[in-house]
């Protein structure tokens, strides 16, 4: 009699569970008209005070028609339809601005001919645009004026070996990581230099002050305590308000005498200036970094993972390098594929937490992955989610809760066979939160509709995360890509070359933070609703709500509301 009736209580809850949600999500259909559906998506809006929405589409009359007309659909903040209004004139509250020109500076590296393409040498391209308002448009028409290349040197006549770039959209300038060859008494020595590039392409040079080291990880992360900074992960950001941050291990050396659990931590703002210098005691000498989030204290936090093996991260792993070359298929460059192919096939034993904090490591917490299943919640209608078992994760998102818990969420790397090529792939979606000192308190499994197909698997799948207003509840937002074999611009049906795609429909999970529980999983749309891709949704943080904005593939507009409670 027990069973039976902790058997209906468990039913009955996951009943519960899914009308909650279903409670929390509205949506409606409107078919579109004839002009619209031909033409195509303008813009949409939802009007800050009375949460009504209006999405517009621009067309031509006549094929002659050099400015076109619009039409707006009207809806009211439940998504209810208010009208359809067209017009010749969009209205828009956004005044005129002046022409302008202006020059951007980026960096690449190695080139696209047999010779160059495994090449990790350094080129600089200093790019010019007129920048002219169209009234129509109510907005900027770019043309580009100028391209130069060059490839710069140091001292010694020797060219810099690039590993990343980091835009400062102020100023124009980038600040670039690389590696530099000098001569000294008829021995070559390696140093780390971060190359200062300006829109004119001069270049000044900051020599880091290491010892013969690899490069373990880099990103750019705020540098202001105002706000929490989750999502610091990105290698090549903007710096006009962040600093970089760089990670590095000792190099390999078979003469002893280094101590390889010695690892250098480095902030360096915008300018070149060093701001904090840290050596610390990472738990192993092979330990990769893959994660990073700041703090509104400022205290930053890394996640990485290591395994039991006798070896170096450079013995095991080579060295990370996420800096592009635009023509290599296998990933940003030959040396960071070499990186992930090596990080993806070798297997972790601990997944780390550190904390650093006013200059010095404050503390680490090293999780057997093995204890991993042992915490694994599932949603409610799906008795199987994948385990995190060591392998590589590429991290999304990295936060700090309100009651400090810290959650870590990305997907798995891997590598799949498409047409006769092998290539990089994202695999099971993970989310983990650990306690306020880093230790493991549950893992998250979804088992992803989209990931069924492996040719989805070749997009990653963007996550988005939104804390409730009642301190213990975490929206997670997914956005599971479908992949389409076609022609994604008109160049590519020009030039007749087809190729894949990502379109992408949402998905939502809401965890409560306090007792580690996960409702139903939970597609929206049906699946038959692709989302928008200029603008997939919009977040209204008065009323705590997404309104996501698609389309099937005919004529119908979708749109669909999450309420956050």
């Amino acid at each position: 009699m027990k069973t039976k009736k902790i058997s209906i209580f468990l039913t009955a809850a996951m009943f519960l569970t899914a009308g909650l949600l279903a409670q929390n999500f509205t949506e409606k259909s409107q078919e579109l008209s004839k002009k619209a559906y031909k033409g195509y998506f303008h813009y949409a809006y939802q009007d800050p005070q009375t949460g009504n929405i209006e999405v517009t589409y621009k067309f031509k009359n006549k094929s002659s028609d050099e400015t076109g007309a619009y039409e707006t659909y009207y809806f009211d903040k439940n998504l209810a339809f208010i009208k359809q209004e067209e017009s010749s004139v969009l209205k828009s509250d956004i005044a005129d601005k002046p022409d302008y020109t202006a020059s951007m500076v980026y960096a690449t590296v190695g080139g696209c001919s047999s010779f160059s393409i495994l090449s990790t040498k350094l080129y600089l391209t200093k790019r010019t645009y007129e920048y002219k308002w169209n009234k129509e448009k109510k907005g900027y028409v770019r043309k580009r004026t100028e391209d130069i290349e060059i490839k710069p040197a140091n001292d010694d006549k020797r060219a810099y070996s690039g590993y990343a770039s980091f835009d400062d959209s102020e100023t124009g300038k980038i600040m670039v990581l690389t590696s530099s060859e000098t001569k000294n008494e008829g021995k070559v020595k390696k140093d780390f230099v971060l190359l200062e590039v300006k829109t004119d392409l001069s270049t000044r040079e900051i020599v880091l002050p290491l010892e013969s080291s690899q490069l373990v990880y880099c990103a750019s992360i705020n540098n202001s305590t105002d706000t929490e900074d989750e999502n610091a992960s990105s290698a090549e950001g903007d710096i006009s308000k962040s600093d970089m941050i760089f990670i590095f291990a000792p190099s390999f050396n078979k003469n002893g005498g280094v101590d390889f659990k010695k690892y250098t931590y480095m902030r360096i703002d915008k300018n070149g200036v060093i701001k904090e210098n840290l050596k610390f005691d990472a738990p192993s000498a092979n330990l990769i970094i893959s994660g990073c989030g700041q703090t509104k204290d400022g205290a930053i936090y890394l996640c990485g993972s290591y395994n039991d093996l006798d070896k170096t991260f450079d013995q095991l792993y080579k060295e990370y390098s996420p800096l592009v070359n635009p023509c290599y298929t296998g990933g940003s460059n030959y040396r960071m594929e070499t990186y992930e192919n090596k990080t993806e096939k070798i297997e972790m034993d601990y997944f780390s937490i550190l904390k650093l904090n006013n200059g010095k490591l404050e503390w680490v917490k090293n999780n057997p992955i093995k204890d991993f299943e042992k915490v694994l919640k599932t949603a409610p209608d799906q008795k199987k989610a994948s385990i995190y078992k060591g392998n590589r994760l590429r991290i999304q998102y990295f936060s700090i809760a309100p009651n400090g818990d810290i959650f870590v969420s990305g997907q798995l790397k891997g590598r799949i066979m498409i047409e006769k090529t092998s290539t990089s792939a994202y695999k099971d979606v993970i989310c983990m939160q650990f306690s306020p000192t880093g230790e493991i308190k549950a893992q998250y499994g979804i088992k992803t509709e989209s990931i069924d197909d492996k040719m989805n698997t070749i997009f990653q799948m963007p996550q988005v995360f939104y804390n409730g207003t009642d301190g213990q509840t975490l929206y997670w937002n997914l956005l599971e890509p479908i992949a389409t074999k076609g022609y994604e611009t008109f160049f590519d049906a020009y030039y007749g070359r087809p190729t894949y795609y990502a379109n992408y429909y949402p998905s939502m999970v809401k965890i409560n933070t306090s007792t580690n529980q996960i409702t139903e999983y939970k597609s929206l749309g049906k699946r038959e609703f692709l989302l928008n891709k200029k603008l997939p949704y919009m977040y209204n943080e008065k009323d705590k709500s997404i309104i996501y904005i698609g389309k099937d593939k005919g004529k119908t507009l979708w749109l669909g509301k999450y309420q956050m409670n």
